[in-house]
């Protein structure tokens, strides 16, 4: 009986410190990914903010004025990204996370004075959110690398989509229910509990070992590992690992990209396709541009930002557990496939409402035409749609980037994908309303279909298998 109580008194002791590790991680890096929930807010706001403004403004607002705003936060993003590659040598992650922190919220007060006063103000404060995200994301990607270690970077990595859920449900459903000017100051109040939540974050063992803190360092790691890791050889992995870094940066990164191989820049070109997939699954317009989109159907304001909304955290959450179930190229093959169909779907809805019925009727489907007038076959598109795109597409370019390189290569990889991901994205979102007043959302839904259904041949070939396989 002692040898049986002492047995379970040591698995409970296991699973207890396996919860605080689990608990502490998780914590720090969703509290370090705050700048993705301030994407997922800046992304969804001018969906809910460009009706209110317009009706605010007695529809005097241009369609050119309106693009900025849904297209200016682009712009900061990647003169943002621009920053994140330079000052990664000369400050820490966790230092940079903290003055994101502090220049969303200057960016989101702007917003919401600009409601009260003049509207010209939404675009410095647009531009502000923007570069905040540009420089934090790549930071937070190398932040939470560094917490991970080898091990838990599906999991973890999943939290970054998971926060742009939560923050576009979370905008949209306070646009629809209180219009832009309350909403503004909601969101504008939340970054200032962030910005003083980010102090709270622990530092990373890279970030001890850069300033010499071994002991503190091996600490940290207790905090972050299971029981039965050896944390004193993660500690000397990670110290070697800084003093090769010095090595890297000392001989600057032009020097660094000579010394590349054809594998290291066919590893780059592949990361940068795949952060490209995010916006040619249609997912960040479809956010921008919510309302405006689907104006046209039958569906409620409301309806549409609930089903939306709901479906991005529930599979942003189921995603999380099944996040190392399976390899990450069959999600991302899964993800394109879904999303083909069901953006397919979306063009065959459009094109039932801007046709005639009778063009339908006349090939005898009657009840075709009534399936594609259905508000529930729309819902049951949109929930294709996001899960698919929840499963893959949003948060796996941010798994294969912390399982392709090292969190010293990410200094320099992670702040060129989001540069490429921010201009790819202001391009897109610039240009959503010429394409839609030009060509339809039957073209452009079509296009994101076979553009997808395409890609699964670049996953196949060209995308790595990177689940539990070390650099």
């Amino acid at each position: 009986p002692l040898a049986s109580n002492h047995s379970n008194f040591k698995v409970k002791l296991i699973l207890h410190q396996t919860f605080v590790m689990l608990a502490t991680l998780l914590l720090n890096s969703l509290l370090a990914s705050a700048g993705f929930l301030t994407l997922g807010i800046f992304i969804a706001w001018p969906a809910t903010a460009l009706p209110s403004i317009r009706d605010s403004n007695d529809g005097s607002l241009s369609i050119e004025w309106q693009s900025w705003i849904g297209s200016t936060g682009y712009i900061g993003a990647f003169i943002g990204t621009i920053f994140s590659i330079l000052m990664s040598k000369y400050i820490g992650a966790r230092q940079a996370l903290i003055f994101c922190g502090g220049t969303s919220f200057i960016g989101w007060a702007l917003v919401f004075i600009s409601s009260s006063f003049t509207l010209i103000l939404v675009y410095p404060g647009l531009f502000l959110i923007g570069w905040s995200c540009g420089l934090s994301c790549p930071m937070a990607s190398i932040y939470v690398s560094e917490l991970a270690g080898g091990g838990n970077k599906g999991i973890v990595t999943s939290i970054f989509n998971l926060n742009i859920t939560i923050g576009i449900l979370l905008t949209h459903v306070l646009g629809v229910l209180v219009g832009w000017s309350y909403s503004s100051l909601t969101i504008t109040l939340v970054h200032a509990v962030l910005f003083f939540a980010l102090f709270a974050l622990i530092p990373s063992p890279n970030e001890l070992a850069r300033a010499g803190k071994s002991v503190r360092m091996v600490e940290v790691l207790k905090k972050l590992r299971n029981a039965n890791e050896d944390v004193i050889k993660e500690a000397n992995m990670i110290t070697k690992a800084v003093d090769d870094d010095k090595i890297v940066v000392k001989n600057g990164c032009i020097d660094n990209m000579k010394a590349m191989d054809k594998a290291q820049f066919k590893k780059w070109g592949v990361i940068l396709t795949v952060f490209s997939l995010s916006h040619l699954s249609g997912i960040n317009v479809l956010s921008t541009f919510l309302l405006d989109t689907f104006s046209s159907t039958d569906i409620s304001d409301f309806t549409l930002i609930l089903v939306t909304g709901l479906a991005e955290i529930i599979f942003s959450s189921v995603q999380m557990i099944i996040a190392d179930r399976l390899g990450r190229k069959t999600f991302l093959v899964i993800s394109c496939i879904g999303t083909s169909l069901a953006t397919a779907g979306f063009a065959a809805i459009f094109w039932n409402f801007e046709n005639k019925k009778e063009m339908i009727s006349s090939l005898g489907s009657n009840l075709l035409e009534s399936i594609l007038s259905s508000n529930i076959f729309l819902v049951c598109c949109l929930m294709a749609y996001y899960l698919s795109v929840a499963i893959g597409s949003g948060p796996v370019k941010y798994t294969l980037l912390s399982e392709m390189f090292t969190p010293s290569k990410q200094k320099t990889i992670a702040g060129i994908c989001y540069t490429w991901y921010w201009l790819f994205g202001f391009i897109i979102v610039k240009m959503f309303h010429m394409m839609m007043f030009n060509f339809g959302l039957v073209i452009i839904f079509i296009s994101i279909s076979a553009i997808n259904m395409g890609s699964i041949i670049f996953i196949i070939v060209f995308v790595p298998e990177t689940r539990k396989k070390k650099l």
